[in-house]
């Protein structure tokens, strides 16, 4: 498949979803790719042999999970807390 058509594909797609959803759906296609890296469960190498990427640099791009530093001075909350 080439681009174009990939292209093709992916815009129909998110106007059938937008006309479903009644908005517009924003993003791009490696949106999705960084949603199912980022949610994979695993080590960075994990992720890497997930994606099928060549090198660990390239997952750290894709990789956008926010990763939690705990403070010294603030109480630990539950997850329900957080939202």
């Amino acid at each position: 498949m080439n681009k174009k058509t990939f292209n093709t594909w992916w815009n129909k797609a998110k106007k059938a979803a937008a006309l479903k959803l009644g908005h517009a759906v924003p993003g791009i296609f490696h949106d999705i790719k960084a949603k199912a890296i980022s949610d994979y469960e695993g080590s960075s190498r994990d992720k890497q042999l997930f994606s099928g990427h060549k090198t660990e640099s390239q997952v750290t791009t894709y990789d956008r999970k926010v990763k939690i530093s705990p403070t010294l001075a603030a109480p630990v909350l539950s997850k329900t807390e957080r939202k």
